[in-house]
């Protein structure tokens, strides 16, 4: 019996445009949402921005929310970059914990907060602190011992560690502002409550004003670091 013999898949597109296709298995509950995010440079952006989604969001704005969803609740949740695509992923057995995640990712990727504190925490303190530069050194201590080729023909999707400080708040910021649109992003799941997601989609700030929002966060940030160099 053929794999597609056993499944069934609907596809739907939301009223915010938000394309997801749903894969009916029977077993658990699963997410995976598909970013087009292309990497020109080795600065590591994508990398930078996929972290700060998971860091706070106007629903979510606590730092430890992440920690909490994971902990007292069955939910498995993790993100990757890659060289044209970040992919964030969630799986639960439960179906309210599991639009819990849902919820908590849709927001994150569509609603974020960024604040310049945290740069320093998740991506690089400018010492040897920051939890993608302690990722990136990591990757190319091994990179070190096991490539031969002395050369690199592509960009590195994650960056540089010796890059990875210099990502600001504007870079961040317009890089999600550029490739975090609905029409960017693929939803897809497993065994997923259409109505449930449709009402969650429909409950989202629209983008429009959230961009506006977030421009205006930056502006001030920009002014206060300018005040603060001046000091």
């Amino acid at each position: 019996m053929s794999l597609a013999t056993l499944l069934t898949k609907d596809v739907y597109r939301y009223q915010n445009g938000l394309k997801h296709i749903n894969i009916v298995n029977n077993d658990g509950f699963s997410a995976l949402f598909v970013v087009n995010t292309p990497v020109f440079d080795d600065s590591g952006v994508a990398h930078g921005v996929e972290h700060m989604v998971f860091r706070a969001s106007a629903a979510f704005p606590q730092a430890e929310s992440l920690f909490q969803l994971t902990s007292l609740t069955d939910v498995k949740i993790n993100a990757s970059t890659f060289a044209n695509n970040t992919y964030f992923h969630c799986q639960s057995q439960c179906p309210k914990t599991f639009m819990l995640a849902i919820n908590y990712l849709l927001n994150g990727l569509f609603n974020p907060i960024f604040q310049a504190e945290d740069l320093s925490f998740e991506i690089h303190d400018g010492k040897a602190g920051g939890v993608i530069y302690r990722e990136l050194i990591g990757t190319e201590e091994v990179a070190k011992l096991t490539t031969k080729v002395s050369y690199q023909e592509t960009f590195c999707y994650g960056g540089k560690s010796e890059l990875i400080g210099n990502l600001s708040l504007s870079d961040l910021t317009s890089f999600h502002q550029r490739f975090y649109q609905v029409s960017n992003i693929t939803l897809v799941t497993a065994n997923a409550d259409i109505e449930q997601i449709s009402a969650s989609t429909y409950s989202l700030p629209k983008q429009k004003n959230q961009l506006v929002f977030d421009i205006c966060a930056y502006q001030k940030n920009t002014k206060q670091d300018e005040d603060d160099s001046n000091i």
